[in-house]
């Protein structure tokens, strides 16, 4: 009930100590409500879940969705003591979100400075959703900073995700605050991949202009144009297109195609809904 995607069937019985035997006696008994696919479980739809967790519909098969996350964020927790390298897919992509519920700040401040944990996510998801880790605790300054390395390195991330030790060294040895030169320390005595060690601060650090790099043309960008609420920004470029990106995130959405020369303009309307490029023809 609490689990932010279907959960295997092999990860459940592990939380609670199941039985070959007792895990499909309960399958059966949950029967059509909860069917398995591809030996995951899922509601069979949005209604049960919405029933389940209402007391005065449930009554006696009321489910508490806390008690599940407190069950989820336990054993993930359990497992991240044990060793990064044993947790399951599970708790290394949805531990912080559910520490965050659940309003345990230290241990996802201690999760969110430990770069073998940030290595081992980014190879299971991608930079996006590590950097939109750090939103659970916007107001510390030091997960701050490495949220900001995180997105000024997204580009390079996005393409290489063994280049995160040299990123994050090369972006944060300014800092001299503890937490951050233990992981920095951390980095250092990193031997999972080949990397280059920087010697020095030789990357732009975060806490200036510059927030990101959009990357994606493959020639000179002639103008940019970002909608009203600033969600969103039109480049357009000399190898004639136009692409529009979500600046939340620096995804690339989509790219517009048409111009038969380079578009050196490029304008959106009030509604951000549309968006028209000048061509130089």
């Amino acid at each position: 009930m609490a689990a932010r995607e279907p959960l295997g069937l092999d990860y459940i019985s592990s939380i609670f100590n199941w039985s070959d035997y007792e895990q499909v006696k309960i399958m059966d008994a949950l029967g059509s409500l909860f069917p398995v696919f591809a030996n995951k479980i899922q509601p069979f739809h949005k209604s049960v879940l919405d029933w389940l967790t209402e007391r005065d519909k449930a009554g006696p098969y009321f489910t508490s969705t806390r008690e599940g996350h407190k069950c989820l964020t336990d054993y993930g927790w359990q497992e991240y003591q044990s060793g990064i390298d044993s947790m399951s897919g599970y708790s290394v992509v949805h531990l912080p979100a559910h520490l965050s519920l659940l309003e345990r700040k230290e241990n996802l401040h201690k999760l969110l400075l430990d770069f073998n944990w940030l290595q081992a996510k980014l190879e299971v998801t991608d930079i996006t959703s590590l950097v939109s880790d750090y939103n659970h605790l916007p107001d510390d300054p030091v997960l701050n900073r490495v949220q900001g390395a995180l997105r000024l390195s997204a580009h390079v991330l996005a393409w290489d995700r063994k280049q995160l030790p040299c990123q994050l060294l090369g972006r944060l040895q300014i800092f001299q605050e503890n937490e951050i030169q233990s992981m920095l320390e951390q980095i250092c005595g990193y031997n999972n991949s080949t990397w280059l060690r920087p010697l020095t601060a030789s990357l732009t650090p975060p806490g200036g202009p510059l927030l990101r790099t959009l990357e994606g043309h493959t020639s000179w960008v002639r103008a940019v144009a970002v909608t009203n609420d600033g969600s969103r920004a039109i480049s357009a470029s000399n190898d004639r297109t136009l692409k529009v990106w979500d600046l939340e995130t620096g995804e690339h959405i989509r790219t517009l195609e048409g111009h038969i020369d380079s578009v050196m303009a490029v304008a959106v309307t009030n509604d951000g809904a549309r968006a028209k490029g000048t061509s130089s023809l």
